[in-house]
């Protein structure tokens, strides 16, 4: 269970008996740890879980000697906002992609019943498309760059009742393929999915006003977060004042 870390209790952490180290975690600061060991050493760990692999991590700060608390929350407090970002950027990502289909003005559900039609769920190739594919895809008939730019942008889409996934090329000359799949009709009805719902133009208004939200919510934390270290610290100082003076002489 977490407790609020202060210069005090850190001097009292001890490793329990019959253990070769035990790990603290602050209340006041998610991520941040002390592992006291057995023989007495004490180091500041940074724990969190990576948004860009998945993967849960763990980093070394220094030893409680060597650091303050405050510079330990400091870091930790720099490494979760990194981390943030990286799943802000993923968010951006997604976005990029809806508003790509959009300002390519493609009739997704168009593009995929005649997909549908012309290949079935066979894996294609960009090149092999049928012409009524390209047609759908390409009204204006712009190439084969711009369809493939087109059909890449539509990789994980859902429309007219399929999935378009994409597989990646397995030799250095082999072209991406690209399967249309039915759509699970479990889940097309639990998200009240209609048989030509196209995810790009309806959502991306959405995606858009959460995005300047999530962006305008950014720029207020870091324009506060000096502050709050700030009073952070000034709280912390305090804590130990009245920590010092309240100890029997």
């Amino acid at each position: 269970m977490p407790v609020k870390f202060t210069e005090t209790l850190i001097s009292e952490l001890q490793c329990p008996v019959g253990k070769k180290d035990k790990l603290f975690f602050d209340s006041d600061q998610k991520g941040l740890a002390i592992r006291v060991t057995e023989a007495g050493n004490k180091v500041f760990l940074a724990i969190w879980k990576d948004n860009a692999t998945g993967q849960r991590k763990k980093e070394k700060l220094g030893s409680v000697d060597e650091i303050s608390l405050i510079e330990a929350r400091d870091a930790v407090a720099l490494r979760l906002k990194g981390n943030a970002q990286i799943k802000l950027n993923g968010f951006k990502k997604n976005l990029e992609s809806s508003a790509t289909l959009r300002q390519l003005n493609v009739n997704v559900a168009a593009t995929f019943t005649a997909w549908s039609q012309a290949h079935s769920d066979k894996p294609m190739a960009v090149a092999d498309l049928a012409e009524p594919v390209r047609a759908a895809a390409d009204p204006a008939g712009r190439g084969r760059q711009y369809l493939a730019s087109v059909i890449r942008a539509l990789d994980g889409t859902r429309a007219a009742g399929f999935v378009l996934t994409r597989s990646a090329s397995v030799g250095k000359w082999e072209a991406d393929r690209y399967a249309l799949k039915k759509q699970n009709t479990q889940f097309a009805e639990e998200y009240n999915f209609k048989p030509n719902y196209d995810p790009a133009n309806e959502i991306y208004s959405h995606l858009e006003i959460a995005r300047k939200s999530l962006e305008k919510a950014a720029n207020e934390i870091a324009k506060l977060y000096p502050e709050i270290l700030r009073i952070d610290k000034a709280r912390d100082i305090a804590i130990e004042f009245q920590e010092k003076n309240s100890e029997p002489l």
